[in-house]
């Protein structure tokens, strides 16, 4: 018999090892989280080993991982004060969690200790499990087509300015500044520059953009998973638009675009924290997505953001989370069927043909 396809490279080589993401839920204590199931992932011997390399870079607590990965957590300079900080971005996950562990197929010596990871790492890592080849530079994502080619906007005349003290996303920002040609400048720019701030859970920074939000051009936020109360503050205080950390240099890109697009402020959804659209009349292709059990809106909202692509629309229509990706319509369900394999049973998704919308104005949603 053939080898199995090992997911993670794509070549046909035998398991050495199984990775296991075994879903866990707060109630007085972590214990395992029955609505969810397990999740194994075959890894190849050469997977293995670079995939545990990966995890031991970003796990460095308090410092810069030696090699930046796009897309990848950092500690943000966080040291590990609780027992239940996620053990790679080492924010304190509030009611999910993972435990991921990786046992050696018979025969074989990879594996690994278990450790604990918030929803967002968690997502992070099966993403790579099932597809590193884009990771290692050796493809384009299928689901990408020519939309991995797509041009950089002319954003010369603008400045970027950065109040970000996670050191893995200033260097991703000041990267996809530098290949636009973009200025980045020191401290706040009165002229009219855009602002990057940095929310964190339990520090506000509301009044840093209620401060600013006059006299800069616009304020984007970059948001942890854990701070959702202090990104519906920063948005209530005049904040222009936000992204998730970590932050690739395409979700860059198209913030730094959609604000110069965008001259009016627009309504953002309470719950979601997504801005608000009506998509009647819109031909664009949509997929809904819907929580279960008792993971909260918010939760499906912010890992949307993180795993689509800059490009994508994540919108909040007619009560619903609705990602709008620039992809031709048969290229639709590769993308739905990647980010439920992300979203691991937190949400139900379902295409919305033209015929089920009611409501469009992609002015909001770009």
């Amino acid at each position: 018999m053939a080898n199995p396809v090992c997911p993670c490279c794509g070549d046909r080589r035998p398991a050495a090892a199984i990775m296991r993401r075994r879903p866990l839920r707060w109630t007085t204590s972590w214990q395992p989280d029955g609505s969810l199931r397990v999740r194994r992932h075959p890894l190849c011997g050469a997977c293995e080993r670079w995939l545990w390399g990966i995890l031991a870079d970003v796990r460095t607590e308090g410092a810069a991982p030696s090699v930046v990965l796009l897309g990848a957590p950092s500690s943000g300079g966080r040291l590990r004060v609780f027992e239940d900080q996620c053990q790679v971005c080492l924010v304190v996950p509030e009611g999910r969690g993972t435990m991921i562990d990786c046992i050696a197929a018979a025969g074989s010596s990879g594996s690994w200790s278990a450790f604990f990871v918030c929803p967002s790492c968690d997502a992070w890592i099966a993403s790579l499990a099932e597809d590193g080849r884009s990771a290692r530079g050796e493809v384009t994502r299928a689901i990408d087509g020519a939309y991995g080619d797509w041009p950089h906007p002319n954003l010369r005349d603008l400045r970027v300015s950065l109040d970000v003290a996670d050191r893995v996303a200033a260097v991703t920002i000041r990267g996809a500044c530098a290949e636009m040609g973009v200025q980045v400048v020191g401290g706040i720019d009165a002229l009219g520059s855009v602002l990057f701030v940095e929310a964190t859970p339990g520090a506000s920074v509301a009044h840093v953009v209620r401060e600013n939000a006059r006299i800069v051009r616009a304020v984007v936020v970059l948001v942890p998973l854990g701070a959702e109360r202090e990104l519906r503050e920063a948005l209530q205080a005049g904040a222009s638009n936000w992204l998730t950390l970590p932050v690739t240099p395409q979700q860059v890109t198209a913030s730094l675009a959609a604000t110069l697009r965008r001259g009016a402020r627009f309504h953002w959804d309470a719950p979601s924290c997504l801005p608000v659209a009506s998509l009647e009349g819109n031909d664009r292709p949509a997929i809904a997505f819907e929580p279960l059990g008792d993971t909260d809106v918010f939760t499906v909202a912010w890992l949307l953001r993180r795993f689509a692509r800059g490009y994508d629309d994540v919108v909040s229509a007619a009560g619903q989370v609705v990602l709008l990706p620039r992809v031709p319509a048969e290229r639709l369900e590769d993308v739905r069927v990647r980010l439920d394999l992300l979203l691991a049973g937190r949400a139900r998704s379902f295409v919305l043909t033209p015929a089920a919308r009611a409501w469009a104005r992609l002015d909001v949603a770009g």
